[in-house]
């Protein structure tokens, strides 16, 4: 469909699929239980990675971005608008928080 694709490899458990329209893209990649996932619309991205319990978020809408980074119970989540920055880290029940402006 004129430069529409959509293209889907399986390997046993492990498939990659893959669509394009225009210029967006959606993009996943799983392997066992291991996944990613990539939505592109124009330069907005929305990145997901999960690896058994542990997952990575990351959104970037023009120069705003937001990222999650889980490992068990650990969280670190950073967010940014144009240049404003706020850091959160927690560890078990241990917190920092950061706010930059």
């Amino acid at each position: 469909m004129s430069n529409h694709y959509i293209i889907t490899l399986e390997m046993s458990d492990h498939y990659m699929i893959t669509l394009e329209m225009s210029n967006h893209y959606i993009i996943t990649l799983e392997m066992s239980n291991h996944y990613m996932i990539t939505l592109e619309m124009s330069n907005h991205y929305i990145i997901t990675l999960e690896m058994s319990n542990h997952y990575m978020i990351t959104l970037e809408m023009s120069n705003h971005y937001m990222i999650t980074l889980e490992m068990s119970n650990h969280y670190m989540i950073t967010l940014e608008m144009s240049d404003h920055y706020m850091i959160t880290l927690g560890m078990s029940d241990h917190y920092m928080i950061t706010l930059e402006q």
